[in-house]
């Protein structure tokens, strides 16, 4: 089980996404499946991104939707 963590431009964002209509449940499906460490889909495209952004992954949510994350793993003892 992940935490999730927005950051302030994912909630500007999401403000954005949701004036514009956009199927919401299908965003929370996605975030859901992340947070709880199962593995998305093929249909979602899950991959790595390179360069400055290899700590990111980034995953479709719809065709033209994308979602980028950051997985931090963190150890507690």
């Amino acid at each position: 089980m992940y935490e999730v963590k927005s950051t302030n431009r994912f909630k500007r964002d999401l403000k954005y996404i949701q004036r514009r209509g956009y199927d919401m449940r299908l965003l929370t499906a996605v975030i859901q499946t992340l947070a709880s460490g199962e593995p998305l889909t093929e249909k979602h495209k899950d991959h790595a991104l390179s360069g400055i952004w290899s700590k990111y992954r980034e995953c479709h949510v719809t065709p033209n939707w994308l979602l980028i994350i950051r997985l931090k793993i963190t150890y507690s003892f």
